[in-house]
This record gives structure tokens, sequence and C-alpha cells, in this order.
């Protein structure tokens, strides 16, 4: 049995990621359903295949998103805890962050009750983030501590700048970053503003009413130890360490 956490299997695929990111893997356990549209009558279905099929393959460009590439066999652990549902990824944000363009993703996981939102961050360098088939049955790895951990950070060695991401609770405004560089150093703390991810992305992808997004790119390796997102009226709603929220 491996005595690897979550977050040491994360760590482990960053190497691995950009290699495989073409490769779609098939995704583990049965899908959440896609909404669909009914057909009322021949006339009516044809009238609205003819207008709305446009409408939907542009709409499934724009947001559905590839899924992460599959774990490698040998990083898989032996007591991985398999979701009983995941969703459809989907795009939630894109931008660019000092010259440098990302796309985030996002995939719901179901664990029984327990429901967690993993991020995949792409960006020309490669790209990491959450994933579903990283729960496992030991402390720091259940499918609780999966929903928990919000906030995942990757160092891109194209850009040679560390990226920031994470998902927030619909009230969140602003978000405050704290970080210090590989090997100790003075912390910096840097604000952002989250984004809302689009309605349509929310449904297609089974995501938490209201659910934001941010993204903070970071000069050079940094370790991020602090995360504090606030409402319009400065109350905290949301604190993390090392990537672990407190809701």
């Amino acid at each position: 049995m491996s005595g690897r956490s979550a977050d040491e299997l994360l760590a482990e695929l960053g190497g691995t990621l950009e290699r495989a990111w073409g490769a779609e893997g098939r995704r583990r356990g049965r899908c959440l359903p896609r909404p669909r549209l009914r057909r009322r009558g021949l006339v009516a279905g044809a009238i609205a295949a003819l207008v709305l099929v446009p409408t939907a393959v542009a709409t499934r460009e724009a947001i559905w998103a590839p899924d992460p590439p599959p774990m490698p066999a040998q990083l898989r652990p032996r007591d991985a805890v398999v979701p009983g549902a995941a969703g459809t990824p989907v795009w939630v944000g894109s931008g660019t962050e000092s010259g440098v363009a990302w796309r985030l993703s996002a995939t719901t996981c179901r664990y029984g009750t327990v429901q967690a939102v993993g991020l995949f961050l792409t960006v020309p360098g490669g790209g990491a983030g959450a994933r579903c088939d990283v729960a496992a049955r030991r402390p720091g790895s259940l499918p609780q501590a999966l929903a928990t951990r919000r906030v995942q950070t990757y160092f891109d060695p194209l850009s040679g700048m560390t990226w920031a991401f994470g998902a927030l609770p619909a009230r969140a405004r602003t978000v405050s970053v704290t970080s210090r560089p590989y090997g100790g150093g003075p912390a910096r703390s840097d604000r952002v503003t989250p984004g809302a991810v689009a309605p349509a992305a929310v449904v297609q992808g089974h995501l938490p009413a209201g659910l934001r997004v941010f993204v903070v790119a970071l000069a050079g390796g940094r370790d991020v130890a602090h995360v504090e997102a606030a409402d319009d009226a400065g109350r905290t709603v949301l604190t993390c360490d090392a990537g672990r929220c407190d809701r």
C-alpha cells in the first residue's frame, strides 16, 4: 500500500501532465447527466434542430473542457476511492497573467454525500490541479479532505511563475494570497478579484450555484501559505492554509 498523500501524488503528477495532456483518458465511475432538450412533435423538433443545433455546437466548444490526463497506474493508490459520479469538465475561466495565457476547468466529484470541485489549470508550459481519482482511504486523502482542498498551486518552468488558483463561495468578492519564496524569505500578499462562473457552465458541470474562481501568477517559485476570501463588506467567508480551507 502506498503511503503517499493526495498532495504528494499531485506533486509527482506535475512532471507527467504536459506529456499526457493530449491523451484523453476514460473517466471512471458513472457520469452525471447532461441537460437535454425535449422534442415536442416532429415539426417543432425539426425547427428546433435547425435553430438550436448551431448554438448548441458553439456552446459545447465554449463550455465543455477536455478530461484531465489519466493518472498513471503506478501512481494510483491501492486504497483509492472511486467517485460515485463525476461531472463533465467545463471551462470556468480564462485570461492572461504577465503575458501568459491560461484556462481553468472544473469537474464535480461526488463520493456519496461528499461533493468536491476539482480545478485544473492549463498554461502553455503544462498544467496541474485537483482530480477526482486521488482520494484514498487514509487520513489526509479521504474524500472529505479532498473537498476542503479548494486552493491549488503549480510552478510552471516555462514561464518561471507559480500559479495559485481556487474555487470560492458565491459571497466571495476579494481574495488575498500570502506567499513566500521557496526556501524562505519575506512574505508578500497579493489581492485579486475572483470571477463568477458562467451560469451555463454551472448547469452543464453540475457545479455549486454561484461558484467563483480566482487565478493569480506569482513571479518565481513560491509557497502559498495562506488564502483569505472576503465578501462586499470585508467579512471573511473562507480561509485556507496550505491549500486546505475551513469550509
